[in-house]
């Protein structure tokens, strides 16, 4: 063993009231009899970094009150960056809803210009100009993506309109339905229904975004709860949890895939 390991190894007391540990994740909780025996502790461990160029780890000293402190902190700090976290995912996906609401709008416009002329490539470029979006008809869709590729596929704007060239005579929805292929006339009014459709979808998508961001943190707890109990769950025999999702478990909940054999 490394002499400065030995040397560091013999400071410690198992029964000491000196307490240490690092100030990072509160693991390598230590005893010494006196503060200065915990400071020559934490100087060793840093000469034995120095000496092969790896980083200085920060510890802390205090009494086992001051120990239980850190972990009460260190525990509210940890839940609240996991809530800050998923605010600042939620608010990626509330800024894509925003500008794909923004698109559509453009898009709009681009119909009233259009309405009752032949759709074309000049259609096409006149949505490219006026929403920052590719665009192009698909057998079963009028998709628009932003330019962008410098963000992740999740955050990425984009929007995915349903499409029924039979003009209504084929879908039950065909108010909800984009249907004027190139070479048709556009029925502009008739557009921007659909069109409103996909956006007050969005809207409603960003107030929902706007809720979870209050309830992630109770959602999370529960889960915790959950997992520790289905890894409790996981211990018991493969008989005994196939025989109980069968014969006492609900069969249609949709909770249900949860008992499934591992």
């Amino acid at each position: 063993m490394n002499q400065i390991f030995v040397e560091a190894q013999n400071l410690i007391c198992s029964d000491g009231e000196v307490w240490l540990w690092k100030s990072e994740s509160l693991d390598g909780v230590r005893h010494f009899a006196t503060k200065e025996d915990a400071q020559k502790y934490i100087d060793l461990h840093h000469q034995f970094s120095r000496e092969n160029g790896s980083e200085e780890e920060a510890y802390s000293i205090g009494t086992e009150d001051d120990f239980m402190a850190a972990a009460k902190k260190y525990e509210s700090d940890k839940k609240a960056n996991e809530v800050k976290e998923y605010c600042k995912h939620a608010d990626a996906l509330i800024e894509r809803r925003q500008l794909e609401i923004k698109a559509l709008d453009g898009l709009v416009q681009v119909c009233r210009q259009f309405d009752g002329k032949v759709l074309n490539k000049r259609f096409h470029d006149a949505v490219k100009e006026a929403t920052g979006f590719y665009n192009s008809f698909s057998q079963y869709s009028f998709e628009l993506e932003s330019y962008s590729r410098n963000c992740y596929v999740e955050y990425r704007p984009s929007v995915m309109i349903s499409t029924d060239w039979s003009h209504g005579k084929k879908t039950l929805y065909p108010a909800l339905q984009w249907q004027w292929n190139t070479g048709e006339r556009l029925e502009a009014e008739k557009a921007v229904a659909v069109i409103e459709f996909y956006k007050n979808d969005r809207l409603a998508a960003i107030e929902n975004l706007k809720a979870t961001k209050k309830s992630y943190a109770a959602y999370l707890r529960l889960a915790r709860k959950a997992e520790a109990i289905m890894k409790k769950m996981e211990g018991y025999d493969y008989t005994i949890r196939e025989f109980a999702k069968k014969n006492a478990l609900s069969q249609y909940s949709h909770h249900s895939y949860f008992w499934q054999g591992y």
